[in-house]
């Protein structure tokens, strides 16, 4: 794998760990604990 390549999957991982926390925001606030901490994990690995 070359920088490039390795620079755009790190970047995609890190979207995507963007957009699990966030919805993970979302899921908190409306009193889904489980399902919030089972975003939050995700966003984490």
């Amino acid at each position: 794998m070359n920088p490039k390549e390795n620079f755009d999957e790190i970047q995609a991982n890190l979207e995507g760990a963007e957009h699990a926390l966030k919805a993970a925001e979302k899921l908190l606030f409306d009193d889904y604990f489980d399902f919030a901490a089972s975003r939050a994990y995700y966003a984490a690995f």
